[in-house]
């Protein structure tokens, strides 16, 4: 009997692997109530969000996933739904590990 496997484990912390926050994909998603959802660009990473910030003008979101060394994260996308005080509006969207504001997905 041939027995073979694999496995894939984080990597170091930093660009190279391991669990911190990871950047969000370009777009957000209004549910058309008070949350929305947001792409990771981790896959089975276990997203969670670690910061939120709500203004008047701003929502502003850092999410924490675990990234593979091994991986370039193109094999799936993790997402996560966030739920906001009030409905998003016309504040912008703020990606705080990268400083990037997302864009409101099109219908």
């Amino acid at each position: 009997m041939l027995l073979t496997g694999c496995s894939v484990s984080p990597g170091s912390d930093g660009p190279e692997g391991g669990r911190g926050p990871t950047a969000l994909g370009d777009e957000y998603f209004d549910t058309g109530g008070s949350s929305i959802g947001v792409a990771v660009q981790s896959c089975n990473g276990e997203p969670e969000l670690t910061t939120l910030e709500q203004g008047a003008d701003e929502v502003r979101i850092e999410v924490e996933s675990t990234t593979y060394a091994d991986g370039d994260g193109d094999a799936c996308r993790d997402s996560l739904t966030i739920d906001l005080d009030q409905p998003v509006g016309d504040r912008t969207v703020i990606d705080l590990s990268t400083g990037r504001e997302l864009q409101p997905a099109s219908s």
